[in-house]
């Protein structure tokens, strides 16, 4: 199916939130819907005459070092409606992905010719910057657990060996991440997002906000929660 050419100087419907981008000359144009191409595919400007316009979404571009969870989900959320897009069947080439170095990851349509329900979920992101909350929610509760499992579950285990001046070896991994669930508790959150999607958490306070805990126990504690805190006052007083 053939691409429908939008003309290049008709702007006045496409979502603020899109960058005009064209086909770098020296760059070989994707071929088919869902391609995953070299972000240097485009380059900024308005289509050259007789070629789709395409454009960036911008709310679903990304690095290591800038966006974030938000983009991140957008990117991931986007590419699963137009890939599911059905009615009408897409043409053979609107839409596609792009790499690039230090975790580029972008969107790149043909605008013109999606259909009416994708074109309207990308005008709404004029107002709102999240596609779907949902999809967000999931991929937040994704990064926070690969970053507990990586290094989050080390780096509780160490912040409290320094606050309480013990080794601290005995400590279960399912006693941590009980004990970080109380120190997220007392910290009024769960994991925080920095640029590039990154999960951040600050054991640190985390540690101070246990040994507090240890001190006055809130009447919210679960059963896991207080024998995660028996668990710990018992290998503090093993060490002392």
């Amino acid at each position: 199916m053939a691409v429908e050419v939008a003309s290049a100087d008709d702007m006045r419907d496409v979502p603020r939130c899109l960058r005009a981008v064209r086909v770098n000359p020296w760059r070989d144009a994707p071929e088919t819907s869902g391609e995953s191409v070299c972000y240097g595919t485009f380059e900024p400007g308005k289509a050259h005459a007789g070629e789709p316009q395409w454009f960036e979404v911008e709310p679903a571009t990304g690095s290591d070092y800038s966006g974030g969870t938000v983009t991140l989900a957008n990117q991931r959320e986007l590419k699963r409606l137009l890939t599911e897009s059905e009615d009408p069947v897409l043409p053979d080439c609107v839409w596609c992905t792009a790499y690039g170095g230090h975790g580029t990851y972008a969107l790149f349509v043909v605008y013109a010719a999606l259909p009416a329900e994708i074109r309207e979920v990308l005008g709404a992101l004029d107002d709102y910057p999240s596609v779907n909350d949902e999809a967000l929610s999931k991929l937040e509760c994704q990064l926070g657990s690969e970053a507990w499992e990586a290094w989050g579950r080390t780096d509780l285990r160490r912040a409290l060996e320094k606050q309480f001046g013990a080794e601290l070896g005995h400590l279960t991994d399912d006693c941590l991440f009980e004990l970080f669930r109380v120190a997220g508790e007392r910290m009024g959150h769960d994991w925080e997002f920095e640029q590039g999607a990154q999960a951040y958490f600050d054991f640190t306070r985390a540690a101070r906000e246990l040994s507090n805990t240890l001190d006055a126990p809130p009447s919210w504690l679960t059963d896991e929660q207080i024998g995660a805190l028996a668990s710990l006052r018992a290998c503090i007083s093993v060490e002392k």
